[in-house]
C-alpha cells in the first residue's frame, strides 16, 4: 500500500480506518447481503471520475479521440499506456486530476454510499497513484483534492502505489468495484469479491444481484 508520512498522514489513518471504522445501522429496511459484505471500496478514475473526458478536455481532443488514439497505440505496442502517457505530459504543469469532471451518475452512487452507511457496511475509497512514481504524491494530492470538491471526504480514502497493488486490500466480506478487469481478478484471487464496473447499469444489476441494494 502507499503510507504518507507527511502531507498524506490523513490518508495512512483512513487506510487503518477502513479495517476499524464503526458503523451504526439505521432502522430502515435492511439488505439480506448473502455475501456478508462489510466493506465495499470503490476505484476513483472510470468509475466515479470521467478521466477518459478530464485528459482528452486537456490535451484538446474529443473523448471519442482519446479512445481512437488509446486503441490505435495500443495495437501498435501493447505496452504504451495513453492515458500515462498524457499524464506525464500535463501532471506537472497543470491541476489535472482534481479537475476531471465526475461521472454522470456520481450523484447516483454517493445516495448508495449513504445508503450502505446506514445498513452497517463500510464505504471506502481504493485508489492507485499509478506507476509513476516520481509524480505519486502529486496525484494522490490532486485526487485528494478531487474528493473534496466532490463532498467525498467523510470516508475514507486510500492510496495503492499501482493498480497490482490493489489486492492487498482483498478480505473475505470485502467488495471491490473496479473498472479494470486484472484488479478485479486479482482482487477475488485474493479473497475478497469484486465487480467488473463497465457501465453504471450493469454495476447497478451487480449490486442487486448481490442484495447490496434494495
Amino acid at each position: 500500500f502507499l503510507f504518507y508520512t507527511s502531507l498524506f498522514v490523513k490518508a495512512e489513518l483512513q487506510c487503518h480506518e477502513i479495517f476499524q471504522q464503526v458503523v451504526h445501522p439505521s432502522s430502515q429496511p435492511q439488505i439480506l447481503n448473502p455475501l456478508k459484505i462489510t466493506h465495499i471500496l470503490f476505484d476513483m478514475d472510470g468509475v466515479l471520475v470521467n478521466d477518459a473526458e478530464g485528459l482528452a478536455h486537456r490535451h484538446g481532443i474529443t473523448v471519442e479521440e482519446f479512445y481512437h488514439r488509446r486503441q490505435a497505440m495500443k495495437s501498435l505496442d501493447p505496452k504504451f499506456n495513453y492515458s500515462v502517457w498524457l499524464i506525464q505530459k500535463y501532471i506537472q504543469t497543470t491541476p489535472l486530476f482534481e479537475t476531471h469532471p465526475p461521472m454522470p451518475y456520481f450523484e447516483k452512487i454517493k445516495q448508495w454510499i449513504s445508503f450502505w452507511q446506514s445498513q452497517g457496511i463500510h464505504v471506502s475509497i481504493l485508489s492507485s497513484v499509478s506507476s509513476l512514481t516520481e509524480f505519486q504524491d502529486l496525484i494522490a494530492s490532486q485526487k485528494i483534492t478531487w474528493l473534496k470538491k466532490n463532498d467525498l471526504t467523510h470516508i475514507p480514502a486510500v492510496f495503492a502505489r499501482g493498480s497490482h497493488d490493489k489486492k492487498n486490500f482483498a478480505k473475505k466480506g470485502f467488495l471491490l468495484i473496479d473498472d479494470s478487469l486484472s484488479n478485479t481478478t486479482e482482487f477475488t484471487q485474493a479473497g475478497g469479491q469484486a465487480i467488473l464496473h463497465t457501465s453504471f447499469e450493469n454495476t447497478e444489476m451487480a449490486l442487486k444481484q448481490l442484495q447490496l441494494l434494495l
